[in-house]
């Protein structure tokens, strides 16, 4: 038997791949909202570009499993940056050179009011109750109703 002509170098590495920051910020939506909207991530090949496509959805579980593409992320087979970022929240496409470029960017998808107002509207179509609310902790929070002076108990 001959031995092992592969270098130790290829047994781990210490970056993040992006897709797994994309898998942990999905699982991390459904936990903020009782996974009434909860994110996928699809990733698929291109062989011939030698490319890696992730693609992240916003799903509503409860509405037929509706999905909206919230982004896409674009990158070498061979390399986790740079990645190339595309969302209709961006005003331009995005480049992201390393992770913590590719955090401020998912930040920024992710604050924009319109992936607020999409993840509102499926919230509410999936049965979210006016008397609930999102916490900044990621999870919820009971809104407090103030009592009419005729409710309050004496």
């Amino acid at each position: 038997m001959t031995k092992s002509l592969w270098p130790d170098e290829i047994s781990v590495i210490e970056e993040v791949p992006p897709v797994s920051i994309f898998k942990e910020q999905a699982a991390l939506l459904g936990e903020k909202t009782r996974n009434l909207v909860i994110a996928k991530v699809d990733t698929t090949i291109s062989n011939r570009k030698r490319r890696f496509y992730d693609i992240f959805y916003l799903v509503a579980p409860i509405l037929d499993n509706y999905r909206f593409e919230l982004f896409r992320g674009s990158r070498d087979i061979e390399t986790f940056y740079p990645i190339q970022i595309t969302s209709d929240t961006l005003e331009v496409d995005k480049e992201a050179m390393s992770e913590g470029e590719l955090l401020k960017v998912l930040s920024d998808i992710f604050v924009h009011p319109k992936t607020i107002k999409i993840i509102q509207s499926m919230l509410v179509q999936s049965g979210w109750s006016p008397e609930e609310n999102l916490s900044q902790n990621g999870g919820l929070q009971e809104i407090e109703i103030p009592l009419e002076e005729d409710e309050i108990p004496l």
